[in-house]
Parts: C-alpha cells; sequence; structure tokens
C-alpha cells in the first residue's frame, strides 16, 4: 500500500511539473480599441439576424476578437499565435495565475478544415490526445449549458474551418437570443407589477426614474427571482429594442403598458436612466462581469469617428444600476433594497457631482487623457469622482 501511495505521488508531482510552470507563457492582453467594439458589434448583429441560416461568418482580424474576448472573460493574458495562422490554423494561448508563483499556460489549437474543427488542447508542456481534448472542451460546454440552455452542442455550433493570417471565416449556429431567453416562473407576476406601476404614473409628461421605480417596488414581492424579473420589464419599457435582445422570453411589452409618448429620465437625461435600467437587468440576469464589460464596449464603440464619445457619466449610472441589480437578486439583501427603492431619491441613485465627470471624449482624447479604457487610472477616476452616496444607500 505505502508502495502504491509513494508511485501516486511521485506521479502527480510529475505531472504538476509537466503542466505548471513559474511565468505565464503569455504577454499582458492589450486593450480593445474603438474599432474592435464596432467589429464586435457587427459580427453581434450578424449572427442573431443570420441564425440557422448555413451563413459563413468572417472576423477579419483575430487580434481584434482576442482583445474583446479578454476584456469579456476578464482573462488578462490571452493571445492569439499569428504565426500559427500563416500555417491555416488558429492558436489561442491562455495564461491564468494560480497564486504561490504558479502558472497555468493552455494553448487550444483549432485546425481548418470542413465539418467540425479538429481540437487538440495543450496543458503546460503536455498536448493532451484529440479525444481528450474533445472530451475536456465538451464537460466545459456542458457546463455552460447549466446557465444558457440554448446553447448547442459542439459539432454544431463551429463547422467548415477556414483560417488566414488575416482572419477567420467558419459557418457559426450562436443563438443569442436563445442563449439570453431565461424566463423565471415570477416573469408573468413581474410584468403585471410593471404595467400596474405604468397606470399610476402621469400620462402626460417626462417620468422620473426614481418615481417609476418607487412604484413598482411599492408593496411588491422581495424575493430575487420576482426583482430580477422586474428590472427586465422595466429595461423592455425604457430600451425596446435594446432590451429585447438579451430579455425575449420576457415578451414585447404590451402598448397599454409602455412609455407612449412620455420620456423616462434619472438627472433630467433620458440616457441616464437607460444605462442605469440596463446594467441593473443584466446584472441580475447575467451578473457583474458581462454587464461591466457591455458598459465599457458600448462606451469604447461610442468614442469611435461619428460616434458621441467616451462618457464617464454613462459609466456612473452603469455603476450604480450594476451595485442594485446585485443587491436586489442576492438572498441575503433582496428584501432590503427593494424596500430601499420604494423611496429612493435621484440623488442616491445618481449624485449630481457625477454629472461633471468628463464625456464626449473621442478615442485620441481619452487616450490622451486615461491611457486605455483596461487601464487602472480610468477605473480609479470613476471612483474617486463619484461621491459615496450610493454605496452609503446600499449598506444601509
Amino acid at each position: 500500500m505505502k508502495r502504491w501511495f509513494g508511485f501516486l505521488t511521485f506521479a502527480l508531482l510529475i505531472l504538476i511539473v509537466l503542466v505548471l510552470d513559474l511565468s505565464p507563457a503569455t504577454p499582458a492582453s492589450p486593450p480593445p480599441s474603438a474599432a474592435d467594439a464596432q467589429a464586435g458589434q457587427a459580427l453581434l448583429h450578424q449572427a442573431e439576424s443570420e441564425h440557422n441560416r448555413n451563413a459563413l461568418y468572417e472576423w477579419p482580424s483575430l487580434h481584434s476578437a482576442t482583445r474583446l474576448a479578454a476584456q469579456f472573460s476578464g482573462q488578462s493574458r490571452l493571445a492569439i499565435d499569428a504565426s500559427a495562422a500563416e500555417q491555416h490554423y488558429l492558436a489561442i494561448q491562455a495564461s491564468r495565475s494560480l497564486g504561490l508563483h504558479l502558472w497555468l499556460n493552455a494553448r487550444l489549437t483549432v485546425s481548418e478544415g470542413k465539418g467540425v474543427p479538429p481540437l487538440a488542447l495543450t496543458l503546460g508542456s503536455v498536448t493532451l490526445p484529440a479525444d481528450l481534448s474533445r472530451w475536456i472542451i465538451g464537460r466545459a460546454l456542458e457546463r455552460a449549458q447549466r446557465t444558457y440552455p440554448g446553447l448547442p452542442p459542439l459539432e454544431q455550433i463551429i463547422r467548415d474551418v477556414q483560417i488566414t493570417p488575416q482572419g477567420v471565416r467558419a459557418k457559426l449556429n450562436v443563438p443569442v437570443t436563445t442563449l439570453l431567453a431565461q424566463q423565471g416562473a415570477a416573469h408573468v407576476r413581474a410584468r403585471t407589477l410593471a404595467c400596474q406601476a405604468m397606470a399610476a404614473l402621469p400620462g402626460s409628461k417626462p417620468i422620473a426614474l426614481e418615481q417609476l421605480l418607487n412604484t413598482v417596488f411599492a408593496g411588491a414581492p422581495t424575493d430575487a427571482e420576482t426583482n430580477s424579473q422586474l428590472l427586465a420589464q422595466l429595461a423592455l419599457i425604457a430600451s425596446p429594442a435594446e432590451a429585447a435582445r438579451f430579455f425575449p422570453a420576457a415578451g414585447a411589452v404590451p402598448p397599454e403598458c409602455g412609455l407612449a409618448d412620455r420620456t423616462l429620465t434619472l438627472q433630467g437625461r433620458e440616457d441616464l436612466a437607460r444605462h442605469w435600467l440596463m446594467s441593473a437587468s443584466l446584472t441580475a440576469r447575467f451578473g457583474a462581469q458581462l454587464s461591466n464589460a457591455l458598459g465599457f464596449w458600448k462606451e469604447l464603440s461610442d468614442s469611435a469617428p461619428k460616434g458621441s464619445g467616451f462618457s464617464f457619466v454613462d459609466l456612473a449610472a452603469d455603476c450604480s444600476g450594476m451595485m442594485w441589480g446585485a443587491r436586489l437578486v442576492t438572498n441575503e439583501t433582496a428584501a432590503s433594497a427593494a424596500n430601499a427603492l420604494e423611496i429612493i431619491s435621484a440623488n442616491t441613485l445618481l449624485p449630481p457631482e457625477a454629472l461633471t465627470l468628463d464625456e464626449g471624449l473621442p478615442e485620441a482624447e481619452f487616450a490622451k487623457r486615461y491611457g486605455s479604457i483596461t487601464h487602472l487610472r480610468c477605473a480609479r477616476d470613476l471612483r474617486q469622482k463619484l461621491p459615496k452616496m450610493v454605496s452609503s444607500e446600499l449598506t444601509r
């Protein structure tokens, strides 16, 4: 028995030496640009419009895709091996810190060809057999399917891959709206509450967001699922087209429940009310990481030529919405957060000082003042200038 234990211990140590490293094999991912964000939006629109049409998708820049993927995944070290593309295969390298100065370096290789592309996974210096690589990726996909039931099997997601140094072309089956079609048991009740609130509000003048929240959450059930569904319904009322992309299962807002000729504002601005509700609803349903990434993605896209410019004011509204969205769906705080929204004020939702933050910045001007969107100075500037009024309300 001791001999077997010693053998297994030795084998485990050898495996650790082969798989783990003392340094990352991947450089830090550069931040995405405004052009990257616009390319990502174009691909998303194509995926939505061409689903189930056997369409051939093309991303002209591998590095552009990688920069956006790194931002969305929170993976700071993600890169494409450009030399591999010259040989018509795609190599994606990622490094993750495990602490104690240990790193896990992984490399996924996708070869071009008809049908499902061959995949190979390398961990450290160990290249796994093709069957084992596919099995591991399949298990990871199964885990993702528990969160997104509409996600198809691996063999249906990507096929007929063509790889060149200029980019990738492939047939994709990514049902974007199906993935986001999560409908909880509280859906019907939430719609009823939202419609009742809209009916109780004035019919001929702008509606302040705090007034809508006061009315909706007054006497409403305070469980996390109902809160999440309420936020989705309010997002659909404020931004029907945009919110429908993320909450298709919630359905279209009935005409009698919509804004009609009214406007919804936060601190007198319609865009800030939309930012707050979209960020709150996305955080409640999909988590803060996705909501945060989408918020930065939009501002980055706005900083491109002909855009409205990068806005820290918009991001401040996003941040407030994210904080409330997270608290509304955390079981320990769901009831207290809903009760607080019954009496919330505009200055607690978004302090007036936030309106003095920089906005309308073209990409070049943003880079000059703050560096990149992933630079610490960008986040630090927002945290320092946004007063503690929002966070203090959350801790009550």
